[in-house]
């Protein structure tokens, strides 16, 4: 490897904000890290359009005073041959008492 290192110190640029802020030694403390070394990806644009497009569509309906029904279709076209294009439905039915 060169000698490189792969890690570094976070940033405020990694965080979006001073990592001092969320630093804290102890584990477990929500909204927190404990350590401000990592492996951070930087200089890396992310596209969306790169992957495909996908609609999607939700209508529902109540009926009655407790019944409803919702159906969701999603459907999505990959811009290249490594990813499938897929169709999915959902149908649910709910009781509210």
């Amino acid at each position: 490897m060169d000698k490189k290192d792969l890690t570094g110190m976070a940033t405020k640029d990694d965080f979006g904000a001073d990592p001092d802020i969320f630093y804290k030694k102890d584990k477990g403390i929500i909204d927190s890290c404990y350590s401000l070394r990592g492996g951070y990806i930087r200089d890396y644009t992310f596209n969306s359009a790169d992957f495909g497009s996908e609609i999607d569509v939700v209508m529902s309906r109540k009926f009655w005073k407790n019944y409803g029904l919702t159906m969701k279709l999603a459907n999505f076209k990959a811009d290249s041959s490594s990813q499938p294009d897929v169709t999915k439905a959902w149908l649910m039915v709910t009781a509210a008492f």
